[in-house]
């Protein structure tokens, strides 16, 4: 049951995330973009985003979709409690992602908007020319969509726990993640790719740091993009399977860590929104979809 919940969750709520973490990226960059000297890449970004939005809309259908044909269902008995809607959609929005190809399009040029926007620093730091992240933007898609591929062939068999079947579903999954490995490193070699690599662990760290930084940017005490990208760093710091080596863990801070850095470096206007979140502990509305639909490794 577990790998039925994760491909479900993950089916379900990996263009959510990506629209959730689009929104906080662009409300903190339109603020910072002179500051970090990337007006240009920005503007790019823009353009590329409205030339998508058909395809965003043909997105949101199907999950919405997804989602109600999910609210119609029986709710799965074995599934953790909250999470059965959550399958249902999933299960659906995975069979249409798979059998439709103009959907499957849409995602495809959608994917590609938000690979640019993700990697939009760190493309002109590396120094990334826009036929290098194009190939890099197909490779990122040909993984979300060979899996997807891989998760809806299981789905018809039942989900096969037979632990041969499952073993041989699992070999299947890491020749892809290698091929896109092989892939990147193709187009970056071995340091480049080092780079996105590191990029990708922060990911959740970013998610969060932005959406401070864009709440922030309202008030009368922003932060500084160095201040961010200072911020950025202390919550991944804070995580136990980052400094370990893995990716940032939102929901396993070391939370008392993490506050008392933070009030030394910020001031407490700043500190607002990190202060609000550790008191409720409330990391769902922004994180959760992150966290269930993390990149694979």
């Amino acid at each position: 049951m577990a790998n039925k919940f994760t491909i479900g969750l993950v089916a379900a709520c990996g263009l959510i995330a990506l629209g959730v973490g689009l929104y906080y990226h662009v409300q903190l960059v339109r603020s910072q973009r002179a500051a970090r000297g990337l007006e240009l890449e920005y503007a790019q970004s823009d353009a590329r985003l409205r030339a998508v939005s058909d395809q965003r809309a043909k997105v949101d259908a199907a999950l919405a979709a997804a989602q109600e044909a999910a609210s119609h269902k029986t709710a799965q008995a074995d599934a953790p409690e909250g999470s059965r809607a959550t399958i249902g959609a999933g299960d659906a929005f995975l069979r249409a992602a798979t059998e439709n190809s103009e959907l499957r399009q849409a995602l495809s040029n959608y994917f590609s908007a938000e690979f640019h926007i993700h990697y939009i620093q760190l493309a002109k730091i590396m120094g990334l020319s826009e036929a290098q992240m194009n190939q890099l933007a197909d490779a990122y898609f040909k993984r979300w969509s060979d899996q997807a591929d891989l998760s809806r062939a299981r789905q018809l068999n039942g989900g096969n726990a037979d632990s041969g079947a499952d073993e041989a579903y699992q070999t299947l999954v890491r020749k892809v993640s290698a091929a896109y490995d092989d892939a990147v490193r193709g187009v970056v070699g071995d340091a480049g790719y080092q780079q996105i690599h590191d990029f990708d662990r922060t990911y959740p760290a970013r998610t969060l740091a932005y959406q401070i930084a864009a709440d922030a940017a309202a008030s009368s005490a922003p932060l500084t993009p160095e201040q961010t990208d200072q911020l950025l760093q202390l919550v991944a710091d804070g995580s136990p399977s980052y400094r370990t080596g893995g990716n940032v863990d939102l929901f396993r801070l070391d939370w008392d860590k993490v506050m008392t850095r933070a009030t030394a470096m910020f001031s407490p206007a700043q500190l607002r929104s990190l202060n609000a979140i550790h008191a409720s502990q409330d990391m769902q509305s922004v994180t959760a979809l992150y966290m269930i639909a993390q990149r694979p490794q």
